[in-house]
């Protein structure tokens, strides 16, 4: 996310990635590799932020913006 342009142009990605990632955390799979609570709980948060701010993006349009001309479109 830090580079804003890529994020951008990977905002679907990066929020099915935040969701999923999220959801493993909670799993048992990964209370098995030994993964500690507090980081658990600082990748869900971050996790979070990551999924608000995609969703703030699609509902922007950005996601569906294209970078050549309207007008490139029809041709």
């Amino acid at each position: 996310m830090a580079h804003e342009y890529v994020a951008v142009s990977c905002v679907g990605l990066l929020e099915r990635l935040a969701g999923t990632l999220r959801l493993w955390i909670g799993s048992k799979e990964c209370m098995e590799i030994g993964l500690d609570r507090e980081a658990g709980h600082r990748l869900v948060k971050r996790c979070l932020s990551v999924t608000k701010w995609a969703v703030s993006m699609d509902n922007n349009g950005y996601e569906s913006m294209s970078d050549e001309p309207a007008d490139a479109e029809e041709r």
